[in-house]
């Protein structure tokens, strides 16, 4: 994250600065949105194996107990979404997690993909104020994200914070 925000300040800096020199205004921003995409492998090259969907998600309570009308789900999908909340705790915008059973293209090997999206409208239409929020959102992102895998997942990714 530090290295793409980084890149981005600079290069919205750059605009503002064409903006400027071109008379068309100040940039002003109304939404903003910070996107983490992770691919977990369920297939054999991954220590967990090919295990439910509960071994990578807290969120998930499990398969039905009876499975002899089955040999398992062909595809699983989860969203659900929360409210971020500042430090004043006021809300500040919205965290959408989703999980989906995907293959990898490359191998067609199935992974699932949980993506966590943080999107809201930042306290000023400035880029520090829209700055600021991308911060908060990118920390949102990175305890849930701790939070909604488990830790055996946390284990084998070598997961330290």
């Amino acid at each position: 994250y530090a290295t793409l925000r980084t890149a981005l300040t600079e290069d919205i800096a750059t605009f503002e600065s064409w903006l400027a020199s071109e008379g068309l205004g100040q940039l002003k921003h109304d939404q903003v949105e910070v996107t983490y995409v992770n691919h977990i492998v369920v297939g054999s090259d991954t220590a967990a194996g090919s295990q439910p969907l509960s071994s990578y998600l807290r969120l998930w309570a499990g398969e039905p107990a009876d499975a002899t009308y089955s040999n398992g789900p062909d595809h699983e999908e989860f969203r659900t979404s929360y409210v971020m909340r500042g430090p004043t705790e006021q809300p500040i915008g919205r965290l959408h997690v989703q999980l989906q059973s995907q293959l990898r293209r490359i191998d067609l090997a199935p992974l699932y993909s949980l993506t966590l999206v943080g999107r809201g409208a930042p306290s000023a239409a400035t880029t520090e104020a829209a700055i600021a929020l991308m911060d908060h959102q990118h920390d949102w992102i990175v305890r849930t994200f701790a939070d909604v895998t488990t830790d055996t997942m946390h284990r084998e990714w070598g997961r330290t914070q």
